[in-house]
């Protein structure tokens, strides 16, 4: 999640919708002291909003492995929707995609707030990796590709996000990105995404919300892609219920496995896992999961994007 603007701009009394200013009273996520709040367009916000200093930009959601095996598959699928010689990823961590992205044939640079994933990025690629915000990033080059991925959900301002990254774009330039698709859909599949992930995500969108922003942004979808999350929340919820039965038959096991420091992968309560070896083996399957499955899956869950979009 690195890459979100460092202030928020919009106050931080504010709680409302950023695609349509609605608000609401309908709660379908809680946690770590937030509420997810279904509005009518169908984007979930956060409320209250996260006031200053309180989102850790450097607190990432997944082990390393979750970035490392969908960077191939991102790079390849926006290279062929996505022609040009040049890309610029926003919030690019240690550079998984952009190294990717570079062995199709792109020149690449990055953009990383965080100091300990440009350097990684910088060695990675031997590219140059802007240190800095979004918002505090200005070059007189112009690049055929602006890549984001997971991004939306956190810009505390995601509609000015998207206009400054149009801004970053050569005449024929494209956006390519990927977003979560949560808002809209049936209220059981919500208890698998538990936790969501709160004050780091901030909004969560519907399709029909998304296309609203991006037509708001000045943007309209030239390519897409959907990948269906159904067999990843599945897993998760099976894998909670296979822990809650352990715990209730091996008591004395859930203790010590307290005392063992998890990834923020998976939350305590959908473990049994040592360290390393099953974070790595969690995300390969996830990542199966995702993409392949997720693929040709019908919608019927939550979903996330890929998406090339053009300026209107």
């Amino acid at each position: 999640m690195s890459g979100t603007l460092e202030t928020d701009g919009l106050g931080t009394d504010a709680m409302c919708c950023i695609v349509c200013g609605g608000t609401s009273d309908d709660v379908v996520l809680r946690d770590n002291g937030f509420e997810g709040r279904a509005c009518a367009c169908g984007t979930i916000y956060t409320s209250p909003r996260p006031k200053p200093g309180e989102v850790d930009h450097t607190l990432v959601g997944h082990d390393d492995a979750f970035y490392d095996l969908a960077a191939a598959l991102k790079a390849r699928w926006i290279r062929r929707h996505a022609r040009g010689a040049t890309l610029l990823e926003v919030g690019c961590g240690a550079g998984a995609f952009l190294l990717q992205a570079q062995r199709t044939g792109y020149s690449v640079e990055g953009v990383e707030p965080d100091g300990a994933r440009a350097a990684v990025a910088r060695i990675k690629t031997a590219s140059p990796i802007h240190e800095r915000f979004l918002a505090e990033f200005s070059c007189d080059q112009r690049f055929d590709v602006v890549a984001h991925f997971d991004m939306l959900a956190h810009f505390p301002d995601p509609r000015a996000a998207l206009t400054d990254m149009s801004a970053l774009l050569s005449n024929s330039g494209v956006l390519a990105f990927e977003v979560g698709l949560i808002g809209g859909t049936p209220r059981f599949w919500y208890r698998g995404l538990d936790p969501i992930g709160y004050p780091q995500h901030r909004w969560l969108y519907s399709e029909a919300s998304l296309r609203t922003l991006l037509q708001q942004a000045g943007l309209r979808i030239r390519r897409s892609a959907r990948f269906d999350l159904s067999a990843c929340v599945a897993l998760t919820l099976g894998l909670r219920r296979l822990a809650r039965l352990r715990n209730a038959l091996l008591p004395g096991r859930a203790t010590r496995d307290s005392n063992v420091q998890t990834p923020p992968t998976i939350s305590r309560s959908a473990q049994p896992l040592k360290p390393r070896a099953r974070a790595v083996a969690y995300e390969q399957l996830q990542n199966f999961l995702r993409y392949r499955v997720g693929a040709v899956l019908p919608s019927i869950g939550p979903g996330t994007l890929l998406i090339v979009a053009e300026r209107c």
